[in-house]
């Protein structure tokens, strides 16, 4: 019996275990210092978006103690107002965040921006492509406006809108991205699980999400609804207000869910409408269809050079 005690050769699993080695945890670089920074940043912005909400509140309490007419409707300024306020309490608590070094902040702020970047670009290649259709209708609208005044305010706008919605998230973007805030934000904390989600259904969920709860601002507003150059007033166009809401919360639960039928109905509601906005901007005139939405043209001229 004890020629049976005798220790057995060693298994080739067990010499595999034997040499492998745990990996050393990587080193990274301390990002609280600019954590703190763009948290600032993002406060800053916040404040802007508060000081906005303000104005949106009382332009239309000012031209009645002027007793001047407004072309500000004061329902739809009041929903401007909160759309601003709420933008400012979330930048405001992603700043706080930030500061903090909190992981969560970090995952939002990068949601956040890709929706900045992503929908702000789309609004600039689109303003690009509808500002020389309404400047060529300035002249025949407005005699007194002189015939150099269109190239310098396009170029304006259009460096301003790149600046405010390209490269500022882009800005962020690159920040948030990178490895060592990802690290500094996570030392000593529980992984979120919004790191597991992919970041692209994230965003576009979040952006779905938002555009079914704005038809509660849009309803607060007298103007119609606008389909293929055919404004629709009243209960026609707030029942188009709702079915937009009910189609974009389906379709921001598919992308939450990765159901592809939530997916299917994004599509199909992206296309209906862009095809809607290009078909009116190519075959109808800008300022008739301000004028018959009950909007002062001189206020859109007035915007747009502004912008």
């Amino acid at each position: 019996m004890d020629q049976n005690l005798q220790p057995s050769a060693p298994t080739p699993d067990s010499h595999v275990a034997s040499t492998v080695s745990i990996p050393a945890i990587q080193p990274y670089k301390d990002r609280r210092g600019w954590l703190i920074a763009f948290g600032v940043v993002q406060l800053l912005i916040a404040a802007v978006m508060f000081l906005f909400a303000v104005l949106m509140a009382f332009i239309p309490a000012a031209a009645l103690a002027k007793n001047q007419p407004s072309s500000a409707q004061p329902m739809s300024m009041a929903a401007i107002a909160v759309f601003y306020a709420l933008f400012g309490v979330l930048f405001a608590t992603l700043g706080i965040g930030s500061i903090m070094s909190k992981n969560w902040a970090r995952v939002v702020t990068f949601v956040v921006n890709w929706m900045w970047l992503t929908f702000g670009a789309s609004g600039v290649i689109f303003m690009a492509l509808l500002m020389p259709i309404i400047m060529q209708q300035m002249p025949q609208q407005h005699a007194d406006v002189p015939q150099n005044f269109n190239q310098p305010v396009m170029r304006i706008t259009l460096i301003f809108m790149s600046a405010f919605f390209i490269v500022l998230p882009g800005i962020f973007l690159a920040f948030y991205l990178g490895k060592n805030v990802k690290a500094t934000c996570l030392r000593g904390q529980p992984i979120d699980g919004l790191d597991e989600r992919p970041v692209l259904l994230t965003v576009l969920g979040c952006w779905l999400a938002l555009s079914a709860i704005s038809p509660l601002f849009v309803f607060f507003t007298p103007y119609p609804v606008i389909i293929f150059g055919r404004p629709l007033f009243g209960v026609a166009g707030k029942l188009v207000i709702l079915t937009f809401g009910v189609v974009s919360a389906f379709a921001a639960w598919g992308f939450f869910t990765r159901n592809v039928r939530g997916w299917w109905v994004a599509f199909i509601s992206n296309v209906f409408w862009v095809a809607s906005e290009i078909y009116t901007i190519t075959r109808f005139d800008i300022f008739q269809l301000y004028k018959e939405m009950g909007m002062d043209s001189q206020a859109l001229v007035m915007m747009q050079s502004g912008f």
